[in-house]
């Protein structure tokens, strides 16, 4: 399971397409931390809920967007390649989003800003992740796409 080496998947996924048993690991990351994320808490608040909503909206249109990335009908691996490209482009971006997020809130604390409760600065920060998460996701899925099977060692590690 690769964590931060974009171009060593990209090169793999290239070369030849992955099992379902290497693809299988990143599926249940998927599934567990979406589960997580989206479990109702004691004392949820309306922001709660539209953030349930509006991140249910991104990953589906951004799915449907890494879709036609892939190359859409006439694209190939698309779940391998969702899987495994999307867990390490999200788990880079979500560490980036941390790293904004601990100022951030540092910051608003500071201020005086109640941020105890969900409120719309969460849903800023976290729809923006999310949708950064796609866009690159997107544009490493028709990298792949676009590239001849020979075109290996011009994979980038760039995010």
């Amino acid at each position: 399971m690769y964590f931060f080496r974009l171009g060593s998947l990209k090169r793999q996924l290239n070369q030849r397409p992955a099992t379902d048993r290497e693809a299988l690991p990143y599926l249940l990351v998927y599934a567990g931390l979406g589960v997580l994320a989206t479990a109702p808490v004691p004392g949820s608040n309306a922001f709660d809920y539209a953030g349930v909503f509006g991140s249910t909206a991104i990953v589906v249109l951004g799915s449907l967007y890494a879709y036609r990335r892939n190359g859409g009908a006439s694209g190939s691996q698309f779940l391998h390649r969702f899987f495994m490209v999307g867990w390490v482009v999200a788990l880079r971006w979500a560490l980036i989003g941390i790293a904004v997020a601990i100022p951030l809130y540092a910051g608003l604390d500071a201020a005086g800003i109640n941020i105890e409760p969900t409120s719309w600065w969460d849903l800023l920060l976290w729809w923006t992740v999310e949708t950064v998460i796609f866009l690159r996701l997107g544009h490493h899925l028709a990298d792949l796409s676009r590239m001849p099977p020979e075109a290996n060692a011009d994979a980038t590690e760039a995010s």
